[in-house]
């Protein structure tokens, strides 16, 4: 599943993007030159792909499915250095599972609490 859904992730990035990934099922994605909107489009459309797709896998007879919960942090709007970039976007993630996962949730759209949080931490 994780490789499937790596797939599925480089096939909607530019040549420039970077994904990596960032832990057991999470990933990260860098994407120079962009703009928080189309950061947000960016990672809209590779929601949409990876729900759409399905993963063959040995053990099990059907094909699976898997969904995303994204949350997207923005240079120098949210961070500008790397830690408080990922943190941000650390953020927006539990912001999108906390809303129903299988979504995509800008650091701008989190409550003033929380971003207060991301600043103090």
């Amino acid at each position: 599943m994780i490789r499937g859904i790596a797939g599925v992730i480089q096939g909607e990035l530019r040549r420039y993007d970077i994904a990596a990934r960032f832990g057991g099922e999470e990933f990260s994605v860098l994407l120079p030159s962009t703009t928080p909107e189309q950061a947000l489009e960016i990672a809209e459309r590779i929601r949409r792909a990876v729900e759409a797709a399905r993963f063959e896998e040995e053990t099990v007879a059907e094909p699976l499915s898997a969904t995303l919960s994204i949350g997207v942090g923005a240079y120098p709007r949210d961070a500008v250095e790397s830690k408080g970039l990922v943190h941000a976007a650390d953020i927006a993630v539990y912001e999108a599972k906390a809303r129903g996962r299988n979504r995509v949730v800008d650091f701008a759209q989190v409550g003033a609490e929380a971003r207060a949080a991301a600043a103090a931490g």
